[in-house]
């Protein structure tokens, strides 16, 4: 309630110094939540490190990038907030097409998060590391594009193995593994997500990318085996999912109560939704919503004023329909990818049926599945290793399959 007094008091004017500092103070307790409802126009005066990065965050998804980064180059490097700005900075050049200032000032962010995580406590820590990871994401997902994918690959390799974007950036290595023709270690890097400390990261693009691997290599049957678990067990499971979730169009915040549901609750299909959960509240933005919830409501148990109590309740039910909303489009955006996917499935069986049909008319046979050590371009650094079926942890992302490629005439 001390920050909505004083922001309201500085609407349309400059506040002073002291009042700034003040500001920041509160808002490094309450987070940015209570300025979502704010304009530019009402933020624009205050001239805080908070309210330029959410300007420049609103402009930057209203794709008016020129307001974007005027706005964020506005936050002082002596700000704790000088890290994320400039991640959003890097982003903004991104979406311009200037990808040589987006990979400077992704690197600019790496060096600013290393330099906050060396003097702030543990507990910042952890903010300026997601940061720095989502930088050295970025940096990483702009080579892939350019299709420098052996850049690509080393840039992925430095996102750390315990961080929470590390099971994402698995799916685009392997990609980029497809795309240097390294078919064995694409399907090395897919194997990951059988690890069970990725149980819940199950990604159905991972499906699509292990079939077309197979295909490359010849390997049809093993292909079409992808192809028919895949509609045999997830798509079944994918319309049920919908079904649970198609209840959300009747009960008001649905989804955030779904998030809340112990998984005994729900029917056995739920393994999904459970992962899905999971996924969830390991991301940031969900996890900072939460907390700022809990503020609320603890300011609101301590607060006799009718008035503030009406206010904090308006904004407690506001933060309560964000998080419902970000739910919903984590879980629809999950079924809609599984849906998409089954379609990029089946186009890959058809192309397994014609290919296989024409290496049947010239050779009369196809050649039998086997494994050679052979197929396999080890690094100096890199040892062989049977795998049987045990996952370690410092191991994981780093497979690689030792499949024959088949893709020869057999005479």
């Amino acid at each position: 309630m001390a920050l909505d007094t004083i922001a309201k008091e500085y609407k349309y004017s400059e506040p002073d110094a002291k009042t700034k500092k003040y500001i920041t103070k509160l808002v490094n307790k309450t987070g940015t939540h209570y300025f979502n409802t704010y304009n530019d126009i009402e933020l624009r005066k205050m001239n805080l490190p908070t309210t330029n990065l959410i300007m420049a965050k609103r402009n930057l998804y209203l794709n008016k990038l020129f307001h974007a980064l005027k706005r964020v180059n506005l936050v002082s490097k002596k700000s704790k907030l000088y890290p994320e700005s400039l991640l959003v900075k890097g982003v903004i050049y991104t979406q311009k097409g200037d990808i040589n200032n987006a990979i400077n000032t992704f690197n600019k962010c790496i060096d600013a998060s290393n330099d906050f995580i060396s003097r702030v406590s543990k507990k910042v820590k952890r903010y300026f590391s997601v940061i720095k990871e989502s930088c050295q994401n970025n940096i990483a997902r702009i080579h892939f594009n350019s299709k420098d994918f052996k850049k690509a690959i080393a840039a992925f390799e430095k996102v750390p193995k315990k961080s929470y974007l590390w099971p994402y950036t698995l799916i685009q290595k392997a990609w980029a593994y497809f795309h240097l023709k390294e078919y064995n270690r694409s399907l090395g890097v897919i194997m990951t997500y059988d690890s069970p400390l990725l149980d819940s990261y199950f990604q159905p693009e991972a499906q699509t990318l292990k079939a077309l691997n197979y295909f490359k290599l010849c390997h049809y049957k093993k292909a079409s085996d992808v192809i028919k678990t895949y509609h045999n067990v997830y798509k079944p499971r994918a319309k049920k999912i919908r079904k649970i979730l198609s209840n959300g169009q009747k009960t008001r915040l649905y989804y955030q109560r779904l998030m809340r549901t112990k998984s005994s609750n729900i029917s056995k299909v739920s393994t999904f939704i459970n992962n899905l959960k999971t996924q969830v509240t390991k991301r940031v933005k969900y996890n900072l919503d939460l907390m700022t919830l809990k503020k609320i409501k603890k300011e609101y148990k301590a607060n006799k004023n009718k008035a503030q109590r009406a206010t904090l309740r308006h904004i407690n039910n506001d933060l309560l329909e964000q998080i419902n909303h970000y739910v919903k489009l984590s879980f629809y955006n999950f079924i809609n990818d599984i849906n998409k996917q089954s379609a990029n499935l089946f186009t890959i069986n058809l192309e397994i049926l014609s290919s296989a049909r024409q290496k049947l008319y010239k050779s009369n046979k196809l050649a039998k599945v086997s494994t050679s050590k052979k197929e396999i371009t080890r690094k100096p650094s890199e040892h062989f290793y049977t795998f049987k079926k045990e996952f370690w942890a410092d191991e994981l992302g780093e497979y690689s399959y030792d499949l024959e490629n088949h893709c020869v005439e057999i005479k």
